[in-house]
């Protein structure tokens, strides 16, 4: 404390956990009692699988996976299986992988009440020095192991804990993956514990996180919705309950919103148009970007629109105001596309990654349906 530094010094108390240097006898940083206690909810999320839409049979498979594996493991053991300890989901942003791990940890909780939901991200646990971020990723297992019942632990952005590589730039992912695969491997007598990784990079993931016995158990690609998959997702966001428009029809507006998105001609139109390396051009559409993050931020942009109108003239929620939402969301996501990194990260695209340039059309960048307002 005497070579602290004097506003850290005001700020410890006595029992606080420090961080300290082993060359200099000197506190470098307070640390909370318990570093990894926040990932731990005390209850999982209310998000059950009637919130996820499109995805009806891929819900169905995994209730029964996770219902035969964790529950029945004396079956599986009788037909000589291996018990699934995780997971991986794969898709694009927006699509739904946390929500899926949010409404399966609920799925759990329903058949068993002490069910916990951890949700790392792998950010968090990332340390300023030598051997913190291993020691951190120990503490979050063992807190994992001292619950009760079942625990799911989620980690975002499985890709960013990177693969193992040779060279000196890799040497602290080599330690750290070393570390979190043995965690992985110490849960074979923990029956309890079940984890989920999401990303949308499967190609930068490390094979020996995806083996077998860890978030390799089976892979779940979540591709983007399709039309009728948008119609299921709209038409759970926009039920008959919300206050519309007198003339308004929900199942015309659903109707109307997907035609809108997925229609070959007219319609949203082309969002961007990339070039590749080979100087060949594709016109990106709205089935290219379209997600579940993206229907669900413009159906609340559409009911705001209609709710303060509301105040002046009482008119309520109409198709117009779902489709004008759904216009400047594809606005919106031209912009972020026209950033050749975020092009090639965020397409679902097979030669993404050999896109050079962006282009975006003149009536995307204010939206087609103002354009159209204006002729």
């Amino acid at each position: 404390m005497v070579l602290c530094d004097p506003v850290l010094a005001g700020q410890i108390k006595v029992g606080d956990r420090v961080l300290i240097s082993g060359e200099v006898p000197c506190v470098l940083e307070c640390l909370p009692a318990r570093l990894e206690s926040s990932h731990l909810l005390q209850s999982v999320p209310q998000t059950s699988f009637d919130d996820v839409g499109g995805l009806d049979t891929l819900v169905e498979e995994l209730k029964q996976e996770l219902e035969l594996h964790l529950f029945h493991p004396d079956v599986v053991q009788a037909f000589e299986m291996r018990l699934m300890r995780g997971m991986t989901f794969v898709g694009p942003p927006g699509v739904g992988k946390t929500l899926l791990a949010r409404a399966l940890a609920r799925f759990l909780a329903d058949a068993a009440p002490d069910t916990r939901f951890m949700n790392v991200a792998p950010g968090s646990l990332r340390g300023s020095y030598y051997g913190q971020t291993e020691q951190r990723i120990q503490e979050l297992f063992r807190v994992a192991r001292a619950q009760p019942g079942i625990v799911v632990m989620f980690f975002d952005e499985l890709d960013s804990f990177g693969a193992r590589g040779t060279s000196l730039g890799h040497e602290i992912d080599d330690r750290v993956m070393g570390t979190l695969l043995t965690a992985i491997d110490g849960l074979e007598e923990s029956d309890g514990i079940f984890v989920i990784g999401a990303t949308n990079r499967l190609d930068l993931i490390d094979d020996g996180i995806l083996r077998q016995g860890r978030f390799g158990d089976r892979i779940v690609d979540i591709p983007r919705p399709n039309r009728a998959a948008t119609r299921a997702i709209l038409g759970r966001l926009l039920g008959p309950g919300l206050p519309w428009a007198e003339d308004a029809d929900p199942d015309a507006a659903v109707a109307a919103a997907a035609s809108f998105l997925y229609a070959p001609q007219g319609g949203a139109g082309a969002i961007v148009r990339v070039t590749f390396a080979d100087g060949v051009k594709q016109d990106v559409r709205a089935r290219d970007v379209v997600s579940g993050a993206l229907l669900a931020g413009s159906v609340r942009e559409a009911k705001k629109a209609a709710a303060i109108r509301q105040l002046h003239d009482g008119s309520g929620l109409c198709e117009a105001d779902v489709v004008e939402a759904l216009d400047q969301s594809l606005v919106a996501e031209a912009r972020k596309l026209s950033a050749v990194a975020v092009a090639r990260r965020s397409l679902s695209l097979p030669r993404a990654h050999e896109i050079v340039s962006v282009e975006v059309p003149a009536e995307r960048s204010v939206g087609t349906r103002a354009q159209l307002r204006a002729a």
